[in-house]
């Protein structure tokens, strides 16, 4: 002897005219077409999800694996005007990077993400004018609203 269980569900076709079409809205360019964004990150993937939301979003984004190769990209691109930047990467951190680059452009506003906790990452606090950090793990919703905000601080 075993168990018997019955389930009664709906008639599908039901279910399926029940319910109104799904509308989607085509993602609404948030940016100034003129807001350039640099993104330096060594990994791949980080990178490949920052340049796709803020693409998305209506930024112009250039990708750079280290601090080394974004600041060979100065005499090649026009500037940024927002920089993103990992903290902890080979060769050079983050906040020298964006050190460097504010010396040459100081309206230069500066998003700096990182694994490691906001304290970690040394004289730059978030707060200081056209300086945000955002922590990793984030979505990229959150990176879109984190630039957003720096582009109206």
């Amino acid at each position: 002897m075993g168990t018997v269980a019955r389930v009664f569900l709906p008639d599908a076709q039901e279910a399926l005219q029940a319910q109104p079409p799904p509308t989607t809205k085509p993602a609404q360019a948030t940016a100034a077409p003129c807001e350039r964004v640099w993104i330096v990150e060594d990994d791949e993937r980080i990178q490949r999800l920052m340049r796709s939301a803020l693409e998305t979003a209506g930024y112009r984004t250039v990708v750079a694996a280290s601090a080394k190769a974004a600041l060979a990209l100065l005499d090649r691109q026009a500037p940024p005007q927002i920089l993103i930047t990992d903290v902890v990467m080979p060769g050079m951190r983050g906040t020298d990077l964006a050190a460097r680059l504010r010396e040459r452009h100081p309206e230069l506003r500066v998003l700096l993400i990182s694994g490691y906790s906001e304290g970690e990452v040394g004289d730059w606090r978030s707060g200081e004018r056209g300086v945000h950090f955002l922590a990793k793990p984030f979505r990229p919703a959150e990176l879109v609203a984190a630039v957003a905000a720096l582009t109206s601080s």
